[in-house]
């Protein structure tokens, strides 16, 4: 089954840093064949299971739920946690948008950095109970780049032209969960 991901910057990795990652350590992958339909290209890219740090937000809208996940990451990577140490930033904020029907739940997750990922020492435990480490796993993914920030209109735009590439193309992927991976 493949996901979607929206990015906002786009190129290939595995060993070196892709240009989007700006110098930070950001999740390597591999580029697979990409897939171009009437003149949109979908960039195809399988990632490894690798650590994230990430939190759970309900009961907020689209903007106040990134706020505040990205402001529990933050406060993460500045010391709130066990070992009181500050963590370097990575890239991207990866934020996914789970839709059950009734609400939304969003998971905001910062790349953990190369030094804590395996076989590497874990890294540090948060302190916040809100926020949790853990191991996404290894996943297929379509990816388009586009400028600006999140907002529900512009994804859903961005969202719809990687789903008409993947249908055209005869890819099954997941129609109601996604990705956004914001580099900048």
């Amino acid at each position: 089954m493949l996901l979607l991901v929206l990015s906002s910057a786009i190129s290939m990795a595995l060993a070196a840093n892709p240009w989007f990652c700006h110098g930070l350590n950001c999740p390597t992958f591999t580029s697979l064949q990409n897939i171009t339909e009437n003149g949109q290209t979908v960039d195809m890219r399988k990632y490894p299971a690798q650590l994230w740090v990430s939190t759970n937000i309900t009961d907020e809208d689209f903007n106040d739920a990134l706020n505040t996940g990205f402001n529990r990451l933050f406060e993460y990577i500045n010391g709130s946690n066990e070992a009181g140490m500050s963590i370097d930033m990575t890239a991207p904020v990866l934020d996914y948008i789970i839709s059950d029907g009734r609400k939304e739940v969003y998971v905001v997750s910062f790349y953990v950095p190369y030094a804590y990922q395996p076989p590497n020492k874990a890294p540090p435990k948060p302190t916040n109970p809100t926020v949790y480490i853990e191991t996404k796993p290894e996943i297929t993914v379509g990816v388009i780049a586009f400028d600006g920030f999140e907002n529900p209109r512009e994804d859903q735009i961005e969202e719809d032209k990687v789903c008409k590439v993947l249908s055209k193309d005869g890819i099954q992927y997941d129609e109601n969960d996604w990705f956004f991976a914001g580099y900048d």
